[in-house]
């Protein structure tokens, strides 16, 4: 029980840490392409 407690915990975790990373590698690529474009 506990156990699939903190499986759950760490899966969201790792959820919103991938869409954290997502939206930090698309806002990365956007900011450069706009200096290219600059």
């Amino acid at each position: 029980m506990l156990f699939c407690l903190q499986a759950v915990i760490i899966i969201q975790f790792f959820a919103k840490f991938s869409i954290f990373l997502t939206a930090c590698y698309s806002y990365n690529n956007a900011f450069l392409s706009f200096r290219c474009i600059l």
